[in-house]
């Protein structure tokens, strides 16, 4: 270190996590050079007059060094292990700040004198090494395109900006900016040609940056005074409607459903918590209600109208791209598209997993039909309308597949983007409303009993709208969308004995059997099938599968998940269950009377111990729709003389 050189400097000395091992207060118990040269991990007290900038991103180091290389700049740099330290020099001491933007649009951490701040020049017993370096009475005060100005955020992101991306509004709107930050004229002109010169990806011809900054582009100094004059004034004092829409003028920011939604990364995400930490951090003493008056003016002023959104169900946002399921066409992400959800996947159409396939074949026991069902469900879940209104049951005990299965599903559509709501819970009556904005709902181990309300799950499986509510919120209308997975030991019993709910339930049973004594046994499968390789490949199968759902207009029906269906029509129906064990044929339905039918049942409920039998009414329909028969009975003359009701079979 040249000039006041290393020997005058005061040092701590840090652990291996960074941190200092002793007490120090403005330098006043610091170490001398002399004591502390032998210890591997050493801090350098930041003196007066000094600001130490740390660029930690590669990109930014490499910005700051090709600027200060090009115009010969008076400071010193040493390197970091993820980028450079720069010293400045400043007469008054700035606060000590992280990730925050700089003027010209790159970001930093600062060390400031009069801070009681540090910066390491010691690690792990090699010293760091000054990439340039000046006499402390050589070093220039830090440039005005190097002060901060503002937290990060989705507007100036010149790094980004190509031809295209609107620079020049962009370069043109930051003059006010910062003006409203106090840059003098020249300041902002030497700060935009650097923006334009070093940080902007691909910069603008010259002439365009200086019509830019032509004079009628800067508010007079009185205005701009007058501005800062009315800020000094308010400082301390919190105006609602002013803090919203400042924000409201930098981020994109809507209200659906009386929730607040932040376009970030290509989509819209809840973030209300966020708006209320810059809050908080531009006004320290804000009060609560303070805050609940900006998050309101902010609700008005951005609410959406449900009728306007137009959402197409084939479209999914992706990591890498918005696509169309339907047509494959790569879509640009747009503010304009009203997106809650990024599935975590990137579109590969030419991904391939063997792990998957070996996975799948196994757990589905090498069953064609069933594989083929597992891609139309994965599809089905992509999907932003419930259009084929089926819902799903895996079962089955032991160690079968069935919940890697659906841990798969979890990943591959993203955990934020499913709810984890049981089959019991989903007639609750805040419960439904956590469906919202969710893909999938996957409720796990469904309790064996009786499903006493089915009226709310058909609306949901079939995707009606509902009325729904937050806890302590306003209703609102929903219109779910979640494909419902569930999964348990063994099937539920239903008190609806309808064909609507059936038609809405699909039962897939898992027969494998997994053990760690198996051949194949691998412990590291879920790593392998959840690859990003592996979960492309997974969107590719998803795809297929939706394809061939459209074309079909249903589901895969394999041969075990239809013996299911049968199987637990039987025993979930008492009337059924007497059918079977009975072994009642059609003839013999048509041949006894109607009255004498139920009396049988009745009585083989009663050698059965059945205590909830089925009424005559309802005994009636089962049969009627059991064995196809009119819904009118005839009367038949007994020998007797008797007039007794049969079943006759419907020409219908």
């Amino acid at each position: 270190m040249k000039g006041g050189g290393i020997l005058d400097k005061k040092y701590i000395v840090l652990d291996d996590e960074k941190k200092a091992i002793h007490h120090f207060k403005g330098g006043e118990k610091a170490l001398d050079w002399k004591v502390v040269k032998d210890f591997d991990n050493l801090a350098m007290i930041v003196p007066e007059p000094f600001i130490v900038l740390d660029f930690d991103t590669v990109s930014d180091a490499e910005i700051i060094q090709r600027i200060i290389d090009e115009l010969d700049l008076k400071c010193k740099v040493m390197q970091t292990s993820r980028g450079v330290h720069v010293w400045f020099k400043s007469a008054e001491p700035w606060k000590n700040f992280t990730k925050t933007r700089l003027a010209l649009g790159i970001y930093s951490d600062c060390r400031s004198h009069s801070r009681n701040a540090y910066v390491k020049i010691k690690d792990s017993g090699v010293m760091r090494k000054w990439l340039r370096d000046y006499g402390d009475d050589e070093i220039m005060a830090v440039p005005k395109w190097l002060y901060p100005v503002s937290q990060p955020g989705d507007h100036y992101r010149f790094k980004d900006m190509i031809d295209g991306s609107g620079r020049n509004q962009e370069l043109f709107s930051y003059i006010v900016y910062l003006q409203s930050k106090g840059f003098k004229r020249d300041e902002i002109k030497e700060t935009i040609n650097i923006i334009n010169r070093f940080v902007l990806a691909e910069p603008l011809p010259q002439h365009e940056v200086d019509l830019i900054l032509r004079d009628e582009a800067f508010k007079s100094e009185a205005e701009i005074e007058a501005q800062l004059a009315e800020k000094e004034i308010k400082r301390g004092k919190f105006e609602h409607n002013i803090f919203a829409d400042e924000l409201l003028a930098v981020d994109k920011i809507i209200t659906y459903n009386d929730k607040i939604y932040i376009y970030r990364d290509g989509y819209y995400q809840p973030n209300q918590q966020q708006i209320e930490r810059q809050m908080i951090a531009a006004y320290p003493g804000i009060k609560w209600r303070e805050r609940n008056e900006v998050i309101a003016y902010m609700k008005i002023m951005t609410a959406l109208d449900r009728s306007k959104i137009k959402l197409d169900p084939f479209v999914v946002n992706l990591k890498n791209t918005r696509l169309n399921l339907k047509t494959c066409e790569r879509l640009p992400y747009s503010a304009d598209a009203i997106e809650f959800e990024r599935i975590p996947v990137n579109y590969d159409p030419t991904a391939k997993s063997d792990d998957l396939d070996k996975m799948l074949n196994r757990v589905f026991c090498g069953d064609r039909e069933c594989i083929d069902l597992f891609e139309e469900i994965v599809g089905d879940c992509l999907l932003h309308k419930n259009i084929f209104q089926t819902a799903f049951l895996f079962y089955g005990s032991g160690s079968n597949g069935k919940s890697t299965i659906l841990k798969l599903i979890r990943t591959f559509i993203g955990y934020e983007n499913c709810a984890t709501i049981s089959l019991e819970q989903l007639t609750g009556t805040f419960i439904t409303a956590e469906l919202e904005n969710k893909m999938v709902n996957i409720g796990d181990d469904i309790n064996y009993g009786s499903l006493k309300e089915t009226g709310t799950l058909k609306k949901l499986f079939s995707g009606e709208p509902l009325q729904v509510q937050r806890k302590f919120g306003m209703p609102f209308t929903l219109e779910p969308y979640a494909t419902q997975l569930f999964s348990a030991n063994e099937i539920p019993r239903s008190a609806d004995k309808t064909d609507g709910m059936m038609r809405k339930l699909t039962f897939i049973p898992f027969n494998a059997k997994f053990s760690k004594n198996d051949d194949d046994y691998d412990p590291m499968i879920f790593e392998k099938i959840t690859s990003e390789t592996a979960l492309s490949y997974l969107l590719n199968l998803a795809i297929k599968g939706l394809r061939r759902l459209v074309q079909n207009k249903r589901f895969t029906l394999p041969k075990v998940v239809e013996q299911a269906k049968q199987k637990y029509m039987i025993e979930n129906s008492t009337v059924l269950t007497w059918v079977d064990e009975a072994d009642m044929t059609v003839e013999e339905i048509l041949t006894t009377p109607a009255n004498d039918l139920y009396i049988k049942f009745t009585d083989w409920c009663k050698i059965s111990n059945i205590r909830e039998i089925t009424g005559k009414k309802s005994f009636n329909r089962e049969l009627i729709r059991k064995f196809g028969l009119a819904e009118q009975q005839i009367q038949k003359r007994m020998n007797d003389g008797t007039r007794k009701r049969f079943f006759v079979v419907s020409l219908d």
